[in-house]
């Protein structure tokens, strides 16, 4: 009998990795480190006319080490070295999707991840120069930067319209996601 649970004992110790992937895969993730901005690619596309700018950052390796990353970073946008005062906001997630819901990413060589934003309600100056978006990646990430493309134009300086001019300018931002042709960004 002593040997009998001796056994069993031993199978449940030796097969609960394979019978239970979502704790070893957690621990795995864990262990992850964080991606550093110095290790990404980012670019930043946005499309919208005269309303709002809808777009988004795709971040993609550098070099061949996976890397993980999660949360919402923090974006800022510049016009040459000045941050333009917009009041960030958690992005409203469109019907059935999870914009809020915070995943850890694992970052792949040739794998992409990113981040949705809307920018709106743009009454300050008038923008003449490229703008560029700086992104502040979560879990002390690092900052990563990269003007904005908006159709062929390489360099964007065309801010959303002024719709309502007592109300401040709003950047709403999503959380890091995993990008794919089929759940694609703005």
């Amino acid at each position: 009998m002593k040997a009998r649970i001796g056994v069993v004992v031993c199978l449940c110790v030796l097969l609960t990795p394979l019978l239970s992937p979502s704790r070893a895969l957690a621990r795995s993730v864990q262990r992850m480190r964080v991606c550093h901005a110095s290790q990404l690619r980012a670019s930043a596309d946005w499309q919208g006319n005269q309303t709002s700018k809808v777009g988004g950052v795709t971040f993609s390796l550098r070099n061949g080490a996976a890397c993980s990353l999660q949360g919402r970073p923090v974006l800022l946008l510049r016009v040459k070295t000045r941050v333009l005062d917009v009041h960030e906001m958690v992005l409203a997630p469109d019907a059935g999707a999870s914009a809020t819901e915070e995943r850890t990413i694992i970052l792949r060589p040739g794998h992409r991840a990113g981040v949705e934003f809307t920018w709106a309600n743009w009454c300050g100056m008038q923008i003449h120069a490229p703008i560029s978006l700086s992104v502040i990646l979560p879990h002390g990430g690092g900052t990563a930067s990269s003007f904005v493309r908006y159709g062929r134009i390489l360099r964007s300086s065309s801010p959303p319209a002024c719709l309502a001019a007592g109300n401040r300018s709003t950047l709403q931002v999503g959380v890091i996601r995993t990008v794919t042709q089929t759940t694609p960004l703005p």
